[in-house]
């Protein structure tokens, strides 16, 4: 067993007896970029880092080298992490830390993506954690062994990450894969009833084709009202008053409540959610988003949505909930968002077509039908995800044991 000493640092605790501990200033240089956001230009050559996870693109580049960039402020602030070897550029609040000593770039990397945000937690800075500013930086002390063991050590760890990071994949992949499954049990459903054997007829669309002979083809705007959301102002926004739901409240097909708006403003029933409605994400930054639906619960009533939203209200909801869920409604998405149109607009949503049974009953039956079948794919779904849960956080516990000394590096190595 490994002897050891206190670290001096507080939340790394106890470290090997012939490791160190140093102030980031003494390990690297640092700087920051010189470019901002509307810099990037999508078809540039060079990557660009800004300030969130996604790495833009950009015609230029201020570095050619190793490097370790994290984000300075806003959401990201000493969170974002990146390990650069090559071309890039970088944004004004970005810290880029290069010409390591006593260090190896890529440990500088695992040390301080696990641990930065540990400093940033400490009671001293709490009010910074959304700016973060170079003295802070320049004393962050890092705990380090000789760059032979530091050497060992990385390749253990990237060996083990890969490792777990290939779990990951697979499980991601069978997710992808479940999603589709369950979305064309829904479609299924939806254009081809319950009954094997029924009567079918011709729906008059090339690509849905054939569908039970006591169904119809209908514009949305025959079978219901859709209704933009409402607006509002930043003076509007409290901390109570009216739950306006938005966009980041639908997750996979299920409201969330970890996002949440209130208004303090006076609001027109006809804006007030009603047990069954739908709701659509009908404009949003990202084309991903728009289309995503969810069927309202009787427990929203008193609440509104916002003008990016729209809401579809009619007598068939339960069923046509499900075609919101299905190919059908993403195949007129698509047709509807092009370069120029990145919304949803309630005429066009008025015109899509969609296949209904005449019979309530059916419908009723149907829904019946995928709500079971859904629930249990979703507790599947969960099981995984959960399961990605777990491993992310056994990589992040295994790269802090080790770049912390914690643990160490089998005699094996990585054979």
């Amino acid at each position: 067993m490994r002897e050891m000493k206190d670290s001096g640092v507080e939340w790394v605790g106890e470290i090997p007896v012939e490791w160190r501990t140093a102030r980031m200033r003494f390990l690297s240089k640092i700087t920051t970029g010189s470019k901002d956001t509307v810099d990037r230009n999508d078809e540039g050559a060079y990557p660009f880092y800004v300030r969130s996870p996604k790495i833009e693109k950009i015609d230029s580049y201020s570095f050619d080298g190793e490097a370790v960039l994290m984000a300075g402020d806003g959401v990201g602030a000493g969170k974002v992490f990146h390990y650069v070897n090559t071309k890039f550029d970088f944004h004004q609040r970005v810290y880029c830390f290069y010409e390591f000593d006593k260090i190896l770039g890529k440990f500088c990397y695992y040390f301080l993506n696990e641990n930065f945000k540990k400093e940033m937690e400490r009671g001293s800075y709490k009010a910074t954690v959304d700016s973060i500013r170079l003295p802070m930086i320049l004393d962050f002390e890092v705990t380090l062994p000789d760059l032979t063991t530091q050497k060992k050590i990385l390749e253990y760890i990237e060996l083990k990450t890969s490792e777990v990071d290939r779990g990951i994949a697979e499980i991601e992949e069978s997710i992808e894969r479940l999603i589709e499954y369950k979305k064309s049990i829904i479609t299924e459903a939806v254009t081809k009833g319950l009954d094997k054997f029924a009567l079918m007829k011709d729906s008059g669309i090339e690509w849905i084709g054939d569908i039970p002979k006591g169904w119809i083809v209908s514009p949305l705007k025959n079978l219901g009202e859709a209704i933009i959301g409402l607006t509002y102002s930043p003076e509007d926004i409290s901390e109570e008053g009216v739950l306006v739901l938005r966009s980041s409240n639908i997750q996979q097909g299920k409201l969330s409540f970890e996002d949440n708006v209130y208004v303090t403003k006076e609001i027109p029933e006809k804006l007030m959610v009603k047990k069954e409605d739908i709701l659509i994400c009908s404009r949003n930054g990202s084309k991903d988003l728009i289309g995503k639906s969810v069927l309202i619960g009787d427990d929203l009533e008193n609440s509104s949505f916002g003008t990016f939203m729209t809401i579809f209200r009619g007598e068939f909801n339960k069923f046509i909930s499900y075609v919101f869920l299905s190919e059908i409604f993403d195949y007129h998405v698509e047709s509807f968002l092009t370069s120029t149109v990145n919304q949803l607009t309630s005429g066009n949503l008025n015109n899509i077509k969609i296949t209904i049974p005449t019979d309530k009953n059916e419908q009723q039956q149907i829904a019946d039908y995928l709500d079971k079948k859904c629930e249990k794919i979703d507790s599947i779904l969960q099981d995984k995800k959960n399961l990605i849960a777990k491993l992310k956080e056994y990589k992040q516990s295994l790269i802090y044991e080790y770049v912390t000394g914690k643990k160490e590096v089998p005699a094996g190595g990585v054979a």
